[in-house]
């Protein structure tokens, strides 16, 4: 599916078809913003390799790295092929900002970045979801990975926000919201078991 097959059935189900693209494109974009935040698919699963010579010291021991900019979930940290164990990153600073070792075995997801405790060295592999590709409202031929695998979450996210502009607007939302929930629910459950079998760390 891509933005104008989306348009037209936004417009069919709504029976509004006075609806001008500037409205829609508003509706479109806050849905597939939604969508890319609260959906993560295996497929967008990514493994890279962590720059440890740009860490910054937060405390002693304790190391911040930045995580890629497409970053949306963390799922693991591995380090020359074992497994971090995750904590909080209070717990870093209390045992590990005077620690001398530089072999880290812990880490802690902060914001925008990931701490490692002690220190943070060695060969550190990041498992996270990438956030899927932004569409542009605008373009009618513009597409991404989640409007072809999951069209339906798009349909209902977006008839969620298009329900203001039909009678009946508050029943209307909310059952389209419920409609998008369920799906979006479902689909990660069936990630998170795809993940877990294939593997710690969720990369195929």
């Amino acid at each position: 599916m891509n933005v104008g097959e989306l348009k037209t059935q936004l417009v069919a189900w709504a029976k509004r078809g006075d609806l001008t693209d500037i409205p829609l494109n508003d509706i479109i974009l806050n849905a597939s913003n939604r969508i890319r935040r609260e959906m993560m698919p295996q497929s967008l699963d990514q493994a890279v390799s962590i720059n440890t010579t740009a860490a910054v010291a937060v405390r002693g021991a304790v190391w911040a790295h930045d995580l890629p900019d497409d970053c949306q979930k963390v799922w693991g940290l591995t380090n020359n092929g074992t497994r971090l164990r995750t904590v909080r990153s209070d717990a870093l600073l209390t045992n590990y900002s005077r620690a001398t070792s530089n072999t880290p075995a812990f880490y802690a997801n902060v914001g925008k970045k990931i701490w490692t405790a002690p220190g943070a060295g060695g060969d550190l592999l990041l498992i996270y979801t990438a956030a899927d590709l932004a569409i542009d409202p605008a373009s009618d031929v513009s597409t991404n990975f989640g409007m072809d695998e999951f069209p339906d979450a798009y349909l209902w996210a977006s008839l969620s926000g298009i329900a203001a502009y039909s009678e009946g607007a508050a029943d209307e939302e909310q059952a389209h919201d419920r409609r998008y929930v369920r799906i979006a629910q479902n689909y990660n459950r069936i990630q998170m078991q795809r993940r877990r079998g294939g593997g710690a760390t969720g990369v195929s």
